[in-house]
């Protein structure tokens, strides 16, 4: 008899918890739907401008600057006197293609880690408006903040894109005339001695 009414106890016991998980756990609406749809969109933005960042060829990137650089250096060398100003222009513009790939290889690794932190802050503070952890009064403030940090993000990495799309086929472009200018400055230095 007793071990009756102790499985009964525990039964009832069971359901009363249960019951109580239960309908709590469908009273934990959000109560801020909106910032979380806006903080998931902006997760997938971030994921999917990491994806393209990774498309960039960075050890394409990386050997077109070690020779811009090697061909600059040999045209700062090999033109003692002035040029004339058709070559200054264009070398110039492929002067500023060098500007590009180096700022590329100097911010790449900086940006992928911060898009990445980013995507973490994002995934967890989604998380948190939409289980309602947050204090009601801060969670505008926390994620105005981490959309802000987001949307920089997305606008530098857009940039960043933007520019070595630009940029690499430029460079195969300028960089055969580039060394048919050097040849020939090169040829007609030594055909003066």
């Amino acid at each position: 008899m007793t071990r009756k009414i102790n499985f009964l106890t525990a039964s009832f016991l069971i359901f009363g918890v249960s019951a109580t998980l239960f309908f709590s756990s469908c009273s934990n609406v959000s109560r801020h739907p909106n910032q979380v749809k806006y903080l998931d969109s902006l997760t997938t933005q971030l994921q999917q401008t990491q994806v393209n960042l990774q498309k960039i060829d960075t050890a394409k990137v990386r050997v077109d600057y070690n020779t811009l650089r090697k061909n600059l250096f040999i045209l700062q060398q090999t033109y003692k006197d002035t040029m004339d100003s058709p070559t200054a222009v264009f070398l110039s513009g492929y002067r500023v293609i060098g500007r590009t790939f180096e700022l590329f290889l100097v911010r790449d690794t900086l940006l992928q880690h911060q898009i990445t932190k980013s995507i973490t802050q994002l995934k967890s503070l989604s998380h948190d408006v939409q289980h309602n952890l947050i204090e009601e009064n801060k969670v505008q403030k926390y994620c105005a903040d981490e959309c802000m940090n987001a949307t920089e993000l997305l606008q530098s990495a857009s940039v960043s894109i933007t520019n070595m799309n630009q940029n690499l086929p430029m460079f195969d472009l300028q960089n055969p005339k580039v060394e048919e200018i050097i040849k020939k400055h090169s040829s007609a230095l030594n055909s003066k001695k």
